[in-house]
């Protein structure tokens, strides 16, 4: 499956933060190249923790955690198809890195950001 067709096939999906949501996604791309989900340690934690972890903005520590448990090698040049944490309107956001800027899934669909709507918290390079 390309970037492309994952993107596209995210489109119609409906976020929950307990369901799919901006973790999920770049997560499942992972999956797909690499056989591998960086969210498979978190299986089992009651919904509540998904919240908690956002409000408490520990995002990006979760999201760091799981790509270290997938293998994933942080990288400071995010390329086409890397994974990473971003801040957006003053957001954490767990997004995977387009050929147009950084492509995120939230309430309100898929996002495609320009570079200079983002900072790059971190990032990690998916093979």
């Amino acid at each position: 499956m390309t970037l492309a067709e994952h993107i596209r096939g995210t489109a119609g999906k409906t976020f929950s933060l307990v369901g799919y949501n901006c973790a999920r996604f770049p997560a499942e791309w992972v999956l797909l190249r690499t056989g591998r989900d960086p969210l498979a340690i978190f299986d089992g934690l009651p919904g509540w923790k998904s919240q908690d972890l956002i409000a408490r903005r520990r995002m990006l520590a979760a999201f760091a955690r799981g790509a270290r448990s997938a293998g994933l090698v942080r990288t400071d040049e995010p390329g086409i198809g890397d994974v990473g944490v971003i801040e957006c309107a003053g957001r954490h956001r767990c997004a995977i890195r387009g050929a147009r800027g950084w492509v995120f899934f939230d309430e309100h669909g898929v996002s495609i950001v320009d570079d200079a709507m983002t900072i790059t918290v971190a990032a990690w390079s998916v093979p």
